[in-house]
């Protein structure tokens, strides 16, 4: 288990961060409150990503959480498991070096930021960050250091993951030194740790880790607390990071937004869904170079993501909450550049193309392991279609994925004026129904479950409606290992 930081609430419960999550914990209990839950539903999305540390107020500041992140600081009302929507104070995110100058030189002279801050009694704040620490008075502007943690702090643990206070009810007054799952106990007060004392996290408070393998969510941790720009104008590093973890605890989410993209956005959702590794290693690439590792061919020229309260590229069509790690892998696989069609709404390309069924071959076979191979199969009769059909369901019950092109209106959940045709992503439940047919009528029912538009459909049509040329099904693109 990593979390990223800690804090004991004045209310008496633990509250802990992991990337994008937070969760609670009321020590006495042995399971969080609830399970891990987005960040921004308590805070807003001004809360930052794998924040570093945290730490309450004091004095009249006593009902307020710091929250440290990347040389800032932002500042809301101290949460409760029950808090939704925390404005952030106004002014905020401020730099710590606005506020503590020696605080804000030691926080830039490390690569990766702080390990953790305490509020020892008395009001002693303690910043860490390596084997140093520097010491804040409450109230005061002034600092002390940095000095190695074993001159003040004799016997302490080095090199900690985070640190906070108070883990259980009748030890406020102890400093837990964590480093990965285990936590050491220390007594600030005698100045060396309790004897043989050590606590597993993960058998204290269970029901902390959001549901996401450790290994996948360490590199965007890493990522996050390296510093380093995103290769992308108006991309919050950060941000996009916590986006990225929250589409690899629930894949469902990737949403197109108002992007003409439905053939890209089934791409990434199969990532995310099926190869995760795939899709952190690929996400990462786009982030930091604006190209996707190991392929060779893709690359992005466009490069500028414009904030989700803002006006897109494309005016023609309303801003639906495509996130900003979506785009990132999107822009990069509808980039000229990458032998697609163009991110930029500048000719009919994007306003009216639709990305081909060879196009989603090629990315299929490029982006998925080299193990299996992507085929079109196109749908122009009924036998052809019900081939396709079946042959796609075969494809997901062998381990592969299957992505059809359907009629926009048979999807709910997106604009169905502004798209004529669109890709979606098979999940399962084919059901296929003979009906009557003659030159006239073609009772044929077909139903499938689909992902499209960030969320599950199921979505069905009939032998009449494949007639018109605007309805029904028209073929599919599989990869099977």
């Amino acid at each position: 288990m990593t979390m990223d930081c800690a804090v004991r609430l004045a209310s008496g419960e633990l509250m802990f961060c992991s990337g994008p999550w937070v969760s609670f914990i009321n020590p006495p209990n042995k399971t969080a409150l609830r399970p891990p839950m987005d960040a921004a539903d308590i805070f807003g999305p001004t809360f930052p990503a794998f924040p570093e540390a945290l730490l309450i107020g004091r004095g009249n500041r006593a009902h307020k959480i710091y929250v440290f992140s990347r040389g800032q600081y932002w500042r809301y009302d101290a949460p409760t498991p029950s808090s939704r929507n925390i404005p952030l104070d106004p002014g905020h995110p401020k730099k710590i070096s606005d506020v503590w100058f020696e605080m804000g030189t030691f926080h830039r002279a490390r690569e990766h930021g702080i390990d953790g801050a305490v509020t020892l009694p008395g009001g002693r704040i303690f910043f860490f960050a390596g084997a140093e620490c520097i010491e804040h008075i409450w109230g005061q502007k002034t600092t002390t250091g940095p000095n190695p943690i074993a001159q003040i702090f004799p016997q302490m643990s080095l090199n900690a993951d985070y640190y906070f206070m108070g883990g259980r009810p009748n030890m406020l007054d102890y400093l837990y030194v964590v480093r990965g799952d285990t936590a050491s106990i220390y007594d600030p007060n005698r100045g060396r740790p309790m004897t043989a004392t050590t606590i597993k996290i993960s058998d204290t408070w269970a029901g902390l880790e959001p549901s996401i393998p450790r290994t996948r969510l360490a590199p965007l941790r890493q990522r996050a607390r390296a510093r380093l720009p995103a290769n992308w104008a108006n991309v919050d590093v950060a941000e996009t990071l916590g986006q990225t973890a929250l589409t690899l605890a629930t894949p469902m989410r990737v949403n197109q937004g108002s992007y003409p993209t439905c053939g890209q956005a089934a791409v990434i959702f199969c990532l995310a869904q099926y190869f995760p590794d795939l899709y952190v290693d690929y996400f990462l690439g786009a982030l930091g170079r604006g190209g996707l590792p190991g392929t060779g061919t893709i690359k992005a020229h466009s490069r500028t993501f414009k904030a989700r309260d803002k006006t897109y590229d494309e005016p023609w069509l309303p801003n639906m909450g495509i996130t900003s790690n979506d785009w990132v892998l999107t822009a990069l696989l509808r980039d000229d550049a990458s032998q697609f069609m163009r991110v930029k709404n500048d000719g009919a390309d994007v306003r009216n193309g639709i990305t081909t069924p060879n196009e989603m071959r090629f990315q299929l076979n490029h982006l998925l392991p080299k193990s299996g191979t992507a085929r079109v199969n196109r749908a122009f009769h009924p036998r052809m279609r019900e081939a396709a059909l079946k042959w796609a369901h075969e494809a997901r019950h062998r381990g592969g994925v299957a992505i059809h092109l359907v009629c926009a209106e048979i999807v709910p959940g997106g604009p169905v004026s502004s798209f004529a045709n669109h890709w979606v992503t098979h999940l399962g439940g084919l059901n296929i129904s003979h009906g009557n047919r003659s030159l006239r009528s073609n009772d044929d029912r077909y139903r499938m479950r689909v992902q499209s538009w960030g969320a599950a459909h199921n979505i069905s049509w009939s032998g009449d409606q494949l007639k018109s040329i605007k309805k029904g099904y028209y073929g599919s693109v599989r990869w099977v290992p």
